[in-house]
């Protein structure tokens, strides 16, 4: 025997059961993941600043800071502190900020990043005691030699290029008769530190023009210097923040001050240090840059790499920028700028403001205005040849318009033709109806006679089918000859008194009024322009259903009026059986019945023959009624004038 060989292959449930598990175990491992990730505790990062809030450079490195830290995918907790050291002295703040941030930061940060000299030098200072071993990262740091000495230890960053050398320079381009050229610079140490680099600028400057400063004054003698300062001199604004007894400037700041003292041009190496207070300008560094270089280099760290092994960007690039009023004042015409410099304030025209959409409008323009003139010529062709066809096309429909219209007449003709013959078959069809249904009715009634009271019960019952059969033929003729007589004939328009119309119509009604004790209510009715004979019909007919339809109260007949602009609006209400709405138009149609002849006698013609009597005065006629409620029938008739 041969043994058997299992050659079996999973179910289709087995590989669904197998792909759910896998999937819920992935989704497990990505919730636990992300839950971890959630739950991670962010870094800290402290923002030291040397200033106070105000203080533009700071407040555009900072938001540099921000801007960048904000951006970043990891999970950040910033903290930002103002150190105030422009207002007070650092020998005096800086013990009173480490006991606070000693109290402050019990958890260190993972990653420093300072702003200006005195930040850093408080760093240096307190780092060990409290921020060991924290990394960190400065900017806007002017006293390179200490950046670079602090390196090794753990400390990377920006240094704020002051372009001094290519200032003093550009002075010399736009003031060549300048023969002196005055540093001014406070008690604050990087005004003083600042100073050593410019006079190392003016040393590599080949030149007659006498550099030197002014430094350790009091506002009071600093307005009695500048005052005393003579013709062709240039002022370069370092720090004018405060004097050597601490005092500060006055609320409009140091650069107004100086320019409020002196006719003098004044220029500076920063944006925020008088650009928009009277200051002409300079080459100046970009604060916000400086400031996202500097989050840039603490992601960096954040990531894994030690502050020391990261280069420090001792270059990140100044711009010139001007100030508009200042260049006019001092008659510099912006031409002789360098390029691509920046004009703040300046006063845009329109061309200048909205040139790009003039442009774009003068073009679209242009082409607009080609595109029609190409379009003009495509139509003028076009209409040319579509005269011509338009000519041709315009006799042939002219021919065709006579041959319909002669066509027209004749079917017109032809029409009215058969129309009057079809009104004089029917009246003398009718007319000649009624002698043979006369005479039917009549012998039947005879014969009964002769024939007596023995007749037996089956031929007195189909002598009474017979003479019922020819009563109702007698009547539908005489319908049939009133319906053709008031479609047909013409109106006799005169003055009508309705009231009289409505005395003749309960006349003709009187017996049935008496019979089924009927009343009838009136109002006074108008004198109307009409024809007498056709409107005591419409009463009799509408009087006469309502005594007709009638239901188990005692039949009240009310006749009504009312006016609406030059129309009077009549009617006859009843409170008999009504009827359904849906039925309110098709009663008016010939020989339409809603009742059978057991129940309610009557050809069907007698609603046909008011609305007929009503369109041959211009009118209309309705029908408002609800089952059980009754009917109201009411039509229209012109107000006579007068």
């Amino acid at each position: 025997m041969r043994a058997a060989v299992s050659n079996r292959t999973p179910s289709h449930s087995g590989w669904i059961l197998f792909c759910m598990s896998l999937l819920v175990l992935t989704l497990m491992v990505l919730s636990h993941a992300a839950s971890a990730n959630g739950a991670a505790t962010p870094y800290r990062i402290l923002v030291l600043n040397s200033y106070h809030i105000g203080m533009q450079w700071e407040d555009h490195i900072t938001q540099g800071i921000l801007s960048e830290l904000q951006q970043s995918e990891r999970n950040l907790e910033i903290f930002i502190e103002h150190m105030d050291t422009k207002r007070y002295a650092t020998e005096k703040i800086f013990p009173h900020l480490a006991t606070l941030y000693a109290s402050k930061y019990k958890t260190p940060p993972d990653v420093l990043i300072v702003a200006d000299d005195n930040a850093l030098n408080f760093v240096a200072e307190h780092r060990d005691t409290l921020f060991p071993n924290i990394p960190v990262v400065f900017a806007g740091i002017n006293d390179y030699e200490n950046a670079r000495r602090l390196h090794s230890m753990g400390v990377t960053g920006v240094l704020e290029t002051v372009e001094i050398k290519q200032t003093l320079e550009l002075i010399l381009k736009l003031h060549p008769n300048t023969q002196r050229i005055i540093g001014i610079a406070d008690s604050v140490p990087t005004a003083t530190f600042h100073l050593k680099n410019y006079y190392a600028a003016a040393s590599e400057i080949t030149s007659s023009v006498e550099f030197s400063d002014l430094r350790d004054w009091t506002f009071d003698e600093l307005k009695d210097a500048l005052a005393a300062l003579p013709g062709h001199t240039v002022l370069l604004n370092f720090s004018v923040t405060r004097d050597r007894n601490s005092a500060l400037p006055p609320p409009s700041g140091g650069t107004h001050f100086l320019v409020e003292h002196t006719a003098l041009p004044v220029y500076t190496l920063w944006a925020t240090h008088g650009i928009g207070d009277g200051a002409i300008g300079g080459f100046v560094p970009h604060g916000p840059s400086h400031g996202r270089l500097a989050a840039q280099l603490a992601l960096r760290i954040l990531k894994g790499e030690a502050a020391e092994d990261i280069p420090i960007i001792e270059n990140a690039g100044s711009r010139p920028m001007f100030e508009y009023g200042a260049l006019q004042t001092h008659q510099i015409p912006i031409s002789s700028l360098p390029e691509n410099s920046l004009i703040v304030n300046e006063p845009q025209s329109f061309y200048y403001r909205y040139y790009k959409y003039i442009w774009a409008t003068l073009s679209f323009l242009m082409l607009q205005s080609a595109i029609i003139a190409v379009l003009l010529c495509l139509i003028n062709k076009s209409r040319r040849r579509e005269r011509s066809v338009m000519q041709r096309a315009n006799a042939e429909l002219e021919q065709r318009v006579a041959e319909r219209t002669q066509e027209l007449q004749l079917r017109t003709q032809e029409l009215e033709r058969f129309n009057e013959e079809l009104n004089q078959f029917t009246y003398i069809a009718s007319h000649d109806l009624q002698e043979p249904v006369r005479n039917l009715v009549s012998y039947s009634t005879l014969l009964k006679e002769d024939l007596g009271e023995g007749l037996p019960a089956d031929v007195a019952e189909d002598l009474y089918y017979i003479t019922s059969a020819a009563s109702r033929m007698q009547q539908l003729v005489q319908d049939l000859l009133v319906l053709s007589r008031a479609g047909r004939a013409a109106v006799q328009t005169e003055q009508v008194a309705l009231d009289e119309c409505v005395d003749r119509a309960l006349d003709a009604l009187r017996v049935r009024i008496e019979e089924s004790g009927a009343t009838v209510s009136r109002v006074p009715l108008p004198v109307v322009m009409g024809d007498p004979t056709l409107l005591t019909q419409l009463y009799q007919n509408l009087l006469g259903n309502a005594l007709k339809f009638v239901g188990e109260d005692q039949p009240m007949i009310q006749l009504t009026l009312d006016q609406q602009d030059d129309r009077w609006i009549l009617g006859v209400r009843d409170n008999g059986i009504g009827l359904e709405p849906e039925y309110a138009a098709q009663i008016f149609k010939p020989f339409k019945r809603l009742h059978g002849m057991a129940e309610y006698e009557g050809t069907g013609i007698g609603l046909s023959i008011c609305q007929k009597a009503i369109e041959r005065h211009n009118g209309t006629i309705w029908v408002d009624a609800e089952p059980g409620k009754g009917a109201h029938f009411q039509f229209t008739l012109p107000v006579t004038p007068g």
